[in-house]
C-alpha cells in the first residue's frame, strides 16, 4: 500500500484520490468537447459550453475539498 504518515494515512493517498478525480472529469468532459467540435447551431453549442462549466467547477471543488481533506498535503 505504501508509506503511511504519522496520523496512520497513506502518505500517496490524496496524490491517487487526485489522479482518480483528473481522470473522471477527463471522461466526463470528453464527449462534451468532441460534441462542441461537431455541432454547427449556435444554441447547443452554448449549452455544451454551460455544461462543460458547470462540470469543471465541480471538479475544482472536489480537488479544493481533497486539499484540505485528511489526506493532507502532497
Amino acid at each position: 500500500m505504501g508509506i503511511l504518515d504519522s496520523k496512520g494515512f497513506w502518505a500517496g493517498g490524496r496524490r491517487a484520490y487526485l489522479r482518480v478525480l483528473r481522470d473522471e472529469e477527463k471522461e466526463t468532459l470528453l464527449p462534451l468537447q468532441q460534441e462542441l467540435q461537431r455541432v454547427a447551431n449556435l444554441t447547443t453549442k452554448r449549452s455544451l459550453k454551460c455544461d462543460i462549466r458547470s462540470i469543471k467547477a465541480e471538479f475544482r471543488k472536489r480537488r479544493k475539498a481533497a486539499a484540505s481533506s485528511r489526506f493532507g498535503t502532497v
